[in-house]
């Protein structure tokens, strides 16, 4: 390297005088010191070897290795205007650089770095290709070409974004665009600033984050309008509901009624309760008198269990119907019923929502209805009491 591309001797001593000074000063004093757009770092690599780097916003300007025996190695140097600069950190350090001017007061270097220096100009590496020098501050990962990608790329003159077409590499560009993405947009495209790349990228994260909130929020109505909502237990179509048997035989009682009758009727309809409220109280009026009653074939019978429960549901307010049948055949006989159990409907929309459920007193639970599956419909089959002394005068 010849004299005219080699530090002088000067320069050498000058950075590691600061290198060893700005150790010891205080941060409003180094605050002051790195306005000058120039920094040196020294770090010690074995134990007779120590490296010194000046840079500046972007590029490095020298870097050297000095051994115990005062000897240096010169790994890179810059001859340019930040020599000056050099001496002037020196100057405001100790007061002892090559002009030998007294260190100025806080408020006068205050003023120095405000008026009276000038900023060596930054060099500007984007657009200039690959290979083209990326500064450091805009290293990292890059949400808006991660979350854009397509749309990132093309704005940003990164083309190979276009091979996210084939599949399944559409899947693999966004995390390779998110890890290589303010890499190949500096050197791609021209920038006029650090500054001016990194708010550019923010602005692009920030929409692509309302893109995909708007994409999340779409599909989700898009789902909830897709999907029919319904209680547990799904309303019924009174036009539609199962009838008993419709055969009036000489054996009939007198005092029967039909399912469709007690839902035109307005006093079974319970409209005083909410339905899942009158739902969770049927089951637990059910399984506490099952749990003190329980079923003894000749002594506690179902229709004993049933009128029982219609005088507990009476009490509180519920109004049912007793049912007697035939769960194992259809169209039954009154001579051939062997059960009986309890129907309770809700309804708050004069017959448009319509709730049946179902009180099973020899097993303790409470059905309710469903229409789709059809489930339990053989309850809603038989002959239908309006109270138990309807049940015992037939």
């Amino acid at each position: 390297m010849s004299s005219e591309n080699y530090p002088s001797e000067q320069l050498f001593r000058a950075v590691e005088a600061i290198a060893a000074i700005q150790e010891k000063l205080s941060p409003k004093d180094l605050l002051l010191l790195s306005k000058k757009d120039l920094h040196i770092r020294s770090s010690v690599l074995t134990s007779d070897t120590t490296e010194y780097v000046v840079w500046g916003t972007v590029v490095e300007y020298l870097i050297f290795v000095k051994k115990r025996d005062g000897s240096r190695v010169v790994k890179k140097y810059v001859k340019a205007q930040w020599e000056d600069k050099i001496y002037e950190m020196l100057s405001f350090c100790t007061g002892q650089g090559p002009t030998h001017r007294q260190v100025p007061s806080t408020a006068d270097r205050t003023l120095i770095n405000k008026r009276q220096i000038e900023k060596p100009p930054i060099e500007n590496t984007s657009g200039h290709g690959k290979g083209a020098a990326i500064p450091p501050e805009i290293r990292g990962w890059n949400w808006g070409a991660f979350s854009l990608s397509l749309i990132w790329g093309l704005s940003h003159r990164v083309w190979i974004t276009l091979i996210g077409f084939i599949p399944p590499l559409q899947f693999v560009m966004p995390f390779v665009l998110g890890a290589k993405g303010n890499e190949w947009a500096w050197q791609n495209q021209k920038w006029h600033s650090v500054e001016h790349f990194r708010r550019t990228q923010r602005n692009c994260a920030l929409a692509g984050l309302v893109y995909w909130a708007c994409v999340a929020a779409l599909c989700g109505l898009a789902y909830f309008a897709s999907i029919e909502w319904e209680s547990p237990f799904s309303a019924q179509d009174t036009s539609s509901t199962p009838e008993p048997p419709a055969t009036v035989l000489d054996d009939t009682p007198s005092r029967i009624f039909t399912l469709t009758d007690m839902a035109q009727d307005s006093q079974y309809w319970n409209s005083n309760w909410d339905a899942t409220s009158l739902y969770h109280q049927l089951i637990a009026i059910n399984k506490a008198y099952h749990k003190e009653h329980p079923y003894v074939e000749g002594i506690l019978d179902c229709d004993d269990m049933a009128m029982d429960i219609w005088n507990i549901l009476d009490k509180r307010g519920i109004t049912s119907a007793i049912v007697v049948g035939n769960l194992d055949i259809d169209k039954e006989r009154f001579t051939e019923t062997d059960h009986a159990w309890l129907i309770v409907l809700h309804n708050k929309d004069n017959g448009f929502q319509l709730f049946i459920f179902i009180v099973e007193p020899t097993n303790g639970e409470t059905y309710a209805f469903d229409k789709e599956s059809m489930a339990h419909a053989q309850y809603l089959q038989g002959y239908f009491f309006a109270s138990p002394s309807d049940l015992r005068g037939d």
